[in-house]
């Protein structure tokens, strides 16, 4: 969808219930290509989140996973994700906010 608007917003690949970094890592290389040759589109890749049953536990408890399962190996991969999201943000130059920024939202929301 995103090919067909010309944007030139960053484009990064998260990959989704993989069973580890190494599948992962496999997993974006093939997609990454794909998006290049295919789409002539470039995307880095952002990381991944672990295939996790407590996912699926907190879906059926109609539950946010940080709040269901703050524990659990997904949680920690989105913690891990919104972490690197915010030091990429952190370093961007950005006009002075009227109200708290969104990196620091995000990091009130993700540091409990």
């Amino acid at each position: 969808v995103l090919a067909q608007y010309e944007t030139n917003l960053p484009i990064r690949l998260v990959v989704n219930r993989a069973r580890d970094a190494a599948e992962a890592e496999t997993i974006a290389r093939k997609m990454i290509f794909a998006s290049q040759r295919f789409l002539g589109i470039d995307m880095g890749y952002l990381g991944f989140v672990t295939d996790d049953q407590a996912v699926g536990q907190a879906i059926r408890r109609q539950q946010d996973l940080l709040t269901a399962f703050p524990r659990s190996r997904a949680a920690a991969d989105v913690r891990r994700l919104a972490a690197g999201v915010v030091e990429g943000l952190a370093g961007a130059p950005s006009p002075q906010p009227r109200y708290r920024s969104l990196v620091h939202r995000l990091r009130s929301l993700f540091s409990r």
